[in-house]
């Protein structure tokens, strides 16, 4: 019953390398309606903030795209940095059932996000 559930949290083993994949309940209105390239702008400066307010500073984003499996979806990524460490975030996700899957992939120092997506793939 909840709006939005976490399907997956995985932690690298340099203990800052994240990936999480969320399931957002959506009504049906919005799921046909949802741009998602425009979404990922639309809640950019909320994201900016948020990180602005745990000390990043050099904020800037790409928006982009990204295949898995035989299938492109949008995507946005993010690099920031605190205290001298880079950030890097991609930020994919995908209307699907009633619902938007978000993964989101975040990497220090070097950005592999890439290598990350790559190793995502559709279940038929």
């Amino acid at each position: 019953n909840a709006n939005v559930v976490y399907d997956m949290y995985a932690l690298g083993s340099n203990q800052a390398d994240s990936v999480s994949v969320n399931l957002e309940k959506v009504n049906s209105v919005q799921l046909l309606t949802l741009d998602i390239k425009k979404n990922f702008e639309t809640i950019y400066p909320s994201l900016k903030s948020t990180l602005e307010n745990i000390g990043c500073t050099d904020i800037s984003y790409e928006m982009g795209k990204v295949t898995i499996g035989d299938k492109e979806f949008d995507c946005m990524d993010i690099s920031s940095q605190a205290n001298g460490v880079k950030l890097y975030q991609k930020l994919v996700a995908k209307k699907c059932n009633g619902y938007l899957a978000n993964i989101t992939i975040t990497t220090v120092n070097e950005d592999n996000t890439d290598d990350v997506i790559a190793k995502f793939y559709l279940v038929k």
